[in-house]
């Protein structure tokens, strides 16, 4: 199998970030290295160096992703920082960084081979292979998946160096100054007095997400529900103010990884609702599985908790779409799937 031509579902290049096609090719390629135990466990780092970092694996390798995401986070780069372009070079579990280290021996680890992806002499990626007893992708397969991710970040930046000298140009043309890099806050705007919208994180309210689902119309739907775990215990440990902005980061980290057409909601105090239009199940899968993921990362938020865990349940029907029984299967696997402890993706019968 040749991680080299690991596709790009459209669903990907929908929800990845705008204009972040380096982010959709690590999401296809640490998926499809997941799929397959002899190639090993592969987490990819997406922007390491910036505050907008994400760290990427499959399904099934939570602890190695989280361990590499609070290396990132507290800036400990000793595993990436002389690691090779393009090619990767190999380290024994006793020399990687403490944290990563305990997760991959936890794991059964016998060895990592790190390579990374530069522009500019900045580090865009870095793709660390966790080698277990059954095997891990060959040299040749790793410098295949390095090549895909070095084009995507060469694409990302011609991109980004045409949009900034249109926008340039076009503020000259409208007579102001070309506008500068970094200059926009990036945050979502919206208006906590709309009745169709949460005021604490600007998604769809209850009420909107019940009317969508009466008038919800198409042959096949996903439904995922999001339960922040421990939520009332982080406004007793911190403050309630605290626990908004976590709810708010959260959101933003939905809206960003939803197409426009797929409807998010804050269904109750600890509780998001996705309903996707025109997915099948096994897209649907992908998406949660990649959801629980993105939930899990590091927090920005400044005095609170590094992270935060979340029960994850999904639903789909194809053919005579019942939203009111879509809502009950993701409701009852979620029920479920709290009974046997906090965290993980539960599916709906």
């Amino acid at each position: 199998m040749s991680i080299a031509t690991a596709p790009v579902s459209p669903f990907e290049q929908l929800t990845a970030r705008s204009g972040d096609e380096l982010a959709a090719t690590a999401l296809a390629t640490a998926a499809q290295a997941g799929e397959d135990q002899r190639l090993g466990s592969l987490v990819v780092v997406v922007h390491p160096e910036r505050d907008d970092h994400r760290v990427l694996a499959a399904s099934g390798i939570g602890v190695l992703r989280a361990a590499v995401s609070v290396a990132v986070a507290a800036g400990n780069d000793r595993l990436w920082s002389d690691a090779p372009v393009n090619d990767t070079i190999e380290h024994t579990v006793r020399s990687l960084p403490e944290v990563i280290r305990a997760a991959a021996e936890a794991s059964h680890v016998v060895a990592t081979h790190t390579g990374t992806v530069r522009v500019d002499d900045r580090i865009e990626a870095v793709a660390i292979w966790f080698e277990s007893a059954t095997g891990v992708a060959s040299a040749a397969q790793r410098r295949s998946t390095l090549d895909q991710l070095a084009a995507a970040a060469d694409r990302d930046a011609e991109r980004s160096t045409q949009v900034a000298a249109d926008e340039a140009a076009a503020a000259v043309l409208a007579g102001g100054e070309p506008a500068q890099a970094g200059s926009g806050s990036g945050s979502r705007q919206f208006d906590p007095t709309d009745p169709d919208l949460d005021p604490v994180t600007g998604v769809a309210n209850r009420e909107r997400f019940e009317r969508a689902l009466e008038q919800y119309d198409s042959d096949q739907a996903a439904l995922v529900i999001i339960d922040i775990d421990y939520l009332n215990q982080l406004a007793d440990d911190f403050d309630s103010e605290i626990a908004n902005k976590i709810l708010l980061e959260i959101a933003d980290r939905l809206v960003n990884d939803c197409r426009k057409l797929d409807l998010i909601a804050r269904i109750d105090a600890d509780t998001f609702c996705v309903l996707y239009n025109e997915v099948d199940r096994a897209t649907a899968l992908q998406i949660s599985k990649r959801l629980s993921i993105k939930i899990a990362e590091p927090l920005s938020t400044p005095d609170g908790p590094e992270v935060i865990m979340a029960t994850i349940a999904l639903a789909h029907q194809f053919g005579l779409v019942d939203t009111d029984e879509l809502l009950r299967s993701a409701t009852d696997a979620l029920i479920s799937g709290k009974k046997t402890g906090h965290g993980g993706l539960f599916l709906g019968s």
